[in-house]
Formats: C-alpha cells, sequence, structure tokens
C-alpha cells in the first residue's frame, strides 16, 4: 500500500479511522453520562456499560506512542488528553516508560521499567506485578525524562492540563466526576498492566525471538488493535499496529519450536 493510499485526510493512516471512532464515540458518550446522570445508581450503570470499550482505548494509547495518529502535532497532542481522560494513560508517559524503558530492555528484565523479576531474579506473580508497575510508573517516567527533555516536558504541561479538566469535573459533579472517569481511568490502567504481564514472563533469554509471547487470535486482536502479535511489535516497533499480522507472518518461521504453542491460531 503507497503512502497516499494509507492516509486520509489529516489521519496517518486509514487502519486509525476504527480506532479514532471507538475513542470519540466512547468519550462523547461518557461526557453525556457524567452531565445527564441524576442519581448514583444511573452513574454506576453508565460506567459499567462503558467499562469495555474504555478499556479498549488503553492499546489505541499504546499504538498512538509509537506512531501517532494525526499528521498535525497539535491534534495529536489534544487526542492524547483525551484518551487519558478514557483509559488513564498519558502517550507522551507512554514514549517514556514504554518507548525508551521497556522497548530497549525487554531482554533484560532487571534493567526493564515493566520488570517481572524480583531483586533475587525469581518471577514476580501477577498481583505483585500489577502493584509494582502502577507505584512505579511516574517515578520511573520522570527518570528516563531526565534524558529526554522535550518528552518530559510535553508530559508535565499535558498532564497539568488533563489536571485542570479533571478538577474542573470533579468541581461541576464529583459524584459524577469519580463514577464515570476516575474509577474507570483506574481500573482501565490496571487491567491494560495485568494485559502486558503475560508478554514477557519467564523468558529468560537475550534473542529477540524468545524474549516475547504472541497471540495470534483474531477476536483478541481485533478488540485490542493487534497488540497480541507482541513479538512482532518488539522488532519492528515503529511498524503501524494493522500491519503487524503481516509482518508476523513473515518472521514466523523463526519462532523457537517451543514458545510457538503460545501463539492462538
Amino acid at each position: 500500500m503507497s503512502a497516499s493510499q494509507k492516509q486520509f485526510g489529516i489521519v496517518r493512516h486509514r487502519a486509525d479511522l476504527r480506532p479514532l471512532f471507538l475513542v470519540f464515540t466512547v468519550g462523547t458518550l461518557q461526557f453525556i453520562a457524567y452531565l445527564f446522570c441524576d442519581t448514583v445508581e444511573s452513574a454506576i450503570y453508565s460506567a459499567l456499560a462503558l467499562y469495555f470499550p474504555l478499556a479498549m482505548v488503553g492499546p489505541v494509547s499504546h499504538n498512538h506512542a509509537h506512531y501517532s495518529i494525526f499528521r498535525v502535532k497539535l491534534l495529536n497532542k489534544i487526542f492524547e488528553i483525551w484518551m487519558y481522560l478514557e483509559s488513564g494513560q498519558m502517550a507522551s508517559k507512554f514514549r517514556l516508560h514504554h518507548n525508551f524503558g521497556h522497548h530497549p530492555f525487554y531482554t533484560d528484565p532487571k534493567k526493564d521499567t515493566s520488570t517481572w523479576v524480583r531483586s533475587d531474579g525469581s518471577t514476580m506473580n501477577r498481583f505483585e506485578y500489577i502493584f509494582w508497575y502502577f507505584v512505579t510508573y511516574t517515578y520511573r517516567v520522570i527518570q528516563i525524562g531526565k534524558s529526554h527533555k522535550v518528552l518530559l516536558k510535553q508530559f508535565y504541561w499535558q498532564q497539568l492540563f488533563a489536571t485542570i479538566v479533571i478538577g474542573a469535573l470533579v468541581y461541576y459533579n464529583p459524584i459524577n466526576a469519580l463514577i464515570v472517569y476516575l474509577l474507570p481511568m483506574l481500573f482501565s490502567w490496571l487491567l491494560f498492566i495485568n494485559f502486558t504481564y503475560d508478554n514477557h514472563v519467564d523468558l529468560h533469554s537475550k534473542d529477540d525471538y524468545e524474549a516475547s509471547m504472541t497471540n495470534t487470535s483474531r477476536l483478541i486482536n481485533f478488540i485490542i488493535f493487534n497488540n497480541g502479535y507482541h513479538l512482532a511489535h518488539h522488532i519492528k516497533q515503529g511498524l503501524h499496529w494493522s500491519e503487524l499480522p503481516e509482518f508476523h507472518k513473515s518472521i514466523e518461521h523463526k519462532i523457537p519450536v517451543e514458545l510457538r504453542p503460545q501463539i492462538v491460531k
């Protein structure tokens, strides 16, 4: 596919029309629920109904952090704040923690910001991993940001603006803000962290083809925008998410036989 065929107006890749539709539709419904739910029960029911699609925004934020959706920089920054209000995940924060803290070191768990090993080298259980990932996340972002000051500055400004927006939502209607925005942000973020646990756990290898799991389920990858092709993503992290299945086919023969049962057809 040529570059001109991939583009769609201000969108860099046509395939991103689907995640864009998801983010804007869910965000609009979320704001409507915040404005018009007049009882705690209706707010809870609305939040529960929106939780699954809100959780789908996490993988979109991840993909956007690697391959930004818009060709206009300002639109990307606004979009990142919008996604943060839905998923609790800021793409500028992702770029520091994930792109610069995880990708270069995923074959060395002790240096990996998403590490799944304890100080003694033993494997963390799932809840331990989620806890340490969550509580150390911002600290590690700032530490990495000292070497990437432009990105760190972007994160600070976006976080400040997002905090002002959240503050306004809380001021206007604190109960609905808590139920419709703050709690879904927290739980969506924790769900995404939980999902990442399975990507590398117990894979002690310096070989790129032996250090990542892969899930090729069409249904799962439709829901999470091809984040199941994690090994392919690590081999070529700048590749657009829609092109990962095809790239996976080209490298599948390099995956060790003992890891292939991890791949769901």
